[in-house]
Order: structure tokens, then C-alpha cells, then sequence
């Protein structure tokens, strides 16, 4: 079977390119189905989705919900927790000052989380490989 991708030669069985990682859809079988479900979510719908609750609520990722990436969003929300109650006990006992300043933490971490989520839809819309997180496959 040839990668629709990059054009390379691979076992009919296979479910990945050994070249470039991208998804082989293979007409007569269930993967070809979930290809063509994955093909259909947005990713602007994650990367909206993830912003929004990620800014309105302390759930950064919830767009990896969405992409079925649960032990990502499990990463990603845990992360955000731990900036926001950290930067929240700063400024209740110790100092406003100091913790609006930690706050830039949590703001930063959205911003990476909301970009992992676009990186993440866009690698799942076209076929390619999932983006690491911390250098390591959380999917």
C-alpha cells in the first residue's frame, strides 16, 4: 500500500507509514473508519474550546477532550491546578504583588496548552504524528 502522504511503499496491513508516521487508510477495514472519523474534527473547535475554558475556568486542555486525548487533558488540567492554586495562595497570604506576578505562570501555560491543542488537531486532521508533551507520547 502507498502512503497517501509521502508516496512510500508499506505492508498492506499496516496502520501507520514506516516513512513518515502518517495515517493509512485502508478502504476495507475498521481503521479507514476511524481515519475518516478523526479527519472530521475541527481543529479550530479543540483550539476555541481549550482557550475559552482554559481562560473562564483553570481546565487548560479541554480541547484534548475533544481530540479523545484524555491523559493528555489529565497533564495539561493537573498542570494548570497546581499555577493556579499556587499563585492563588500567594496572593491570599503572602503578597497580592508578588502573586500577580506568579499569575503570568498560569496565563503562559494556557497559551502553550491552547497551541499543544492546535498542534495536536492539526497532526490528527492531516495524518502525521502526534506532537510529544514534555518529550514523551501522552496521548
Amino acid at each position: 500500500m502507498k502512503c497517501p502522504e509521502c508516496g512510500a511503499e508499506n505492508n498492506d496491513n499496516s496502520e501507520r507509514c514506516n516513512v513518515c508516521n502518517a495515517i493509512l487508510p485502508a478502504s476495507k477495514s475498521q481503521n479507514h473508519q476511524e481515519y475518516r472519523e478523526i479527519k472530521f474534527k475541527s481543529k479550530y473547535f479543540a483550539t476555541i474550546l481549550s482557550a475559552v475554558i482554559g481562560f473562564f475556568f483553570i481546565f487548560d486542555g479541554v480541547g484534548q477532550l475533544y481530540l479523545g486525548f484524555y491523559k493528555r487533558f489529565g497533564v495539561e488540567c493537573g498542570i494548570s491546578i497546581v499555577l493556579n492554586l499556587i499563585s492563588y495562595y500567594v496572593v491570599f497570604f503572602i503578597s497580592m504583588t508578588i502573586g500577580m506576578i506568579l499569575y503570568i505562570l498560569p496565563l503562559i501555560w494556557l497559551i502553550y496548552t491552547t497551541y499543544d491543542t492546535y498542534k495536536c488537531a492539526d497532526a490528527l486532521t492531516t495524518g502525521r504524528s502526534i506532537p510529544l508533551l514534555f518529550g514523551r507520547d501522552i496521548q
